[in-house]
């Protein structure tokens, strides 16, 4: 024990000089030198970071601002154009009645802007696969079934129906319309129907629209 308490002191003054004796070092020139450059480049990387960092949300917000222009205009150039929807399809059945017995009918709507000129509908019946296909022939798109105009106004109603035979079905039915603008601008929609619910008269089907690809048309004949 008395050998431990004399050699304490001696340990502690030790490792008090060698602390002194380090910071000394530290405190030369030289080692400032280091430090100072040390720190200058951390610096000089915080700011390439800060830089980096600052470019990337510049170029996101330019991204984010085309990104959104580009879709206005989209919309604008969408709403300034004839543009057809379906208002409703049917299937035309009654082989006691007078012919045609069988019948495509569907109504349009241009919800455009601008009138959709001289339309025509182009009835195919194509299978699930998209494998087989079969052409019913063209039919003009009016104004309605008694009236032969082909302008159909903005926000106008069109009519179109098509003899089919149901011998040659094959599962769908595809309606490829072609219509123009005042400018003779020409607009191709497809329109893929299926057939639904018999309606209580037991002679028209509902054909309910389906999701389709405007490049659906474009490799039938």
């Amino acid at each position: 024990m008395g050998l431990q308490s004399m050699n304490a002191p001696s340990w502690s003054l030790l490792g008090l000089e060698a602390a002194q004796k380090k910071q000394e070092r530290w405190n030369t020139p030289e080692h400032l030198h280091i430090a100072v450059a040390k720190w200058a480049t951390e610096q000089r990387q915080s700011e390439r970071l800060v830089s980096r960092w600052i470019m990337s949300i510049a170029v996101a917000t330019l991204l984010v601002a085309a990104a959104g222009g580009a879709f206005t205009w989209w919309q604008w150039s969408e709403s300034e154009r004839p543009k057809l929807v379906t208002t409703g399809a049917r299937l035309y059945i009654n082989h006691s009645g007078s012919p045609p017995p069988e019948l495509v009918q569907i109504d349009w709507r241009n919800i455009g802007h601008r009138a959709a000129l001289r339309g025509t509908a182009s009835v195919f019946t194509v299978s699930e696969d998209g494998k087989h296909q079969h052409h019913f022939g063209f039919s003009e798109i009016t104004v309605d079934p008694q009236n032969s105009s082909t302008t159909l106004v903005p926000f106008g109603d069109g009519y179109a129906e098509r003899p089919i035979d149901m011998d040659r079905f094959l599962g769908l039915f595809l309606v490829c319309v072609k219509y123009h603008d005042e400018t003779n601008h020409s607009y191709k929609q497809p329109f893929l129907l299926r057939p639904g619910a018999l309606l209580p008269d037991h002679v028209l089907t509902r054909l309910d629209e389906l999701p389709s690809k405007p490049a659906v048309c474009n490799n039938l004949k």
